[in-house]
C-alpha cells in the first residue's frame, strides 16, 4: 500500500448521533465510531489532523439531519480555510532541512524529531505510534498498535499487506506536517550512498557527520541507543526507526544504524528492532 494514499471519511449523521468511518482506497476501515452528534465538529477536526483525509462523503443519514448538516459544512469551511481539508496535518513545530544534494531532491532533517539542538538526542518513539515515551514506558503491553496479545496489531499485521507506515502512524508527519516522513530503507540508502562519514565534534558532542559528496553540506548523527522496558541496548550506536516493516516478521520493523568499530565508521540499513521498543526518528522532507 502506498503510505502517500488519500483516504475518505465517511459520514453518517443523525438527530442524537452520527455515524463516522475512515477508510482507504481498498475498502479497509481504518477507524469507524458513532459519536454524538453535539461533539461531532470536534471530532471531525480531530479525525482530520489524524488522518488527513482529503475527501468526505456524507450518507442520507435519518430524520432531522439539517442541524447536522449544517455544522458539518460550517466545520468543513473551517478547515478549508486552515488548509485542512485539502490534504494532510497542519504544522504544530517548525524543523530545519538541509540539503545534500540528493538525486531525488528529498532533504533531511537538521536533528531527531524532538531535540533541541542539532547535538542532542531526540524524542524516544515506539514504531507506528505519534506520540513520544519517556524511557522505561516502552513495553510490548502499552504498545499503541496493539489489538489482543503480543503480535496481533491493529494494523501492519502482515494480512492487510501494508509494509510501510501510513501518513497517520507516522511521527514526524504528526508532528511536523504532511511534507515530512520517517524515512524508508530506500531513502536511508540514497543517504548512505551519497555521503562520506566523518568523526566530527559538534557543540561539545562527539558524533558522525554525514558529508554529501554532492555539494559538502552534512548532517549530524550522536550516539541515541534504544530503550525497552527499563533497560538500554547500543548506546553507542546512532539507530532511528525506518518507515518499513520488518519483512520477515510483523513484530519488528527495520532500523537504520551507524557507528564506529575500531578505526572504521559503519552505515548500515537491514537492522531491525521490536516494534514496542524507543527509538529516536529522523525526518526527511518532500
Amino acid at each position: 500500500m502506498n503510505r502517500n494514499e488519500e483516504l475518505v471519511c465517511g459520514l453518517d449523521p443523525g438527530r442524537d448521533k452520527c455515524g463516522l468511518a475512515v477508510v482507504d482506497s481498498q475498502g479497509s476501515c481504518l477507524y469507524h465510531e458513532i459519536v454524538a452528534t453535539v461533539q461531532l465538529e470536534e471530532q471531525l477536526q480531530q479525525l482530520q489532523g489524524k488522518y488527513g483525509f482529503s475527501t468526505l462523503v456524507m450518507g442520507n443519514g435519518t430524520t432531522s439531519k439539517e442541524a447536522a448538516i449544517a455544522a458539518i459544512a460550517a466545520k468543513i469551511e473551517e478547515l478549508k480555510a486552515a488548509g485542512g481539508v485539502s490534504g494532510g496535518t497542519s504544522a504544530k513545530e517548525t524543523m530545519e532541512y538541509v540539503d545534500l544534494g540528493l538525486p531525488s531532491g528529498k532533504k533531511w532533517s537538521k536533528k531527531y524529531l524532538g531535540a533541541e539542538t542539532a547535538a542532542d538526542k531526540g524524542d524516544y518513539y515506539a514504531w507506528g505510534e505519534t506520540s513520544p515515551r519517556v524511557p522505561g514506558d516502552f513495553t510490548n503491553e502499552k504498545y499503541g498498535l496493539l489489538d489482543g496479545g503480543w503480535g496481533e496489531f491493529r494494523r501492519y499485521h502482515g494480512k492487510d499487506g501494508w509494509k510501510q507506515l501510513m501518513p497517520y502512524d507516522d511521527a514526524a508527519t504528526a508532528r511536523l506536517g504532511n511534507k515530512w516522513h520517517i524515512p524508508t530503507v530506500t531513502e536511508v540508502k540514497e543517504l548512505f550512498n551519497n555521503c562520506t562519514a566523518k568523526e566530527i565534534t559538534l557543540n561539545g558532542q562527539p558524533g558522525i557527520a554525514l558529508v554529501s559528496k554532492i555539494n559538502n553540506n552534512y548532517i549530524f548523527f550522536r550516539n541515541n541507543g534504544s530503550t525497552s522496558g527499563d533497560k538500554w541496548y547500543r548506546t553507542n550506536c546512532c539507530l532511528c526507526w525506518t518507515a518499513d516493516l520488518y519483512k520477515d516478521d510483523v513484530k519488528i520493523a527495520e532500523v537504520f544504524n551507524i557507528f564506529i568499530r575500531g578505526d572504521k565508521i559503519f552505515t548500515e540499513t537491514g537492522w531491525s528492532n521490536t516494534r514496542s521498543s524507543g527509538m529516536n526518528i529522523r525526518p526527511i522532507y518532500y
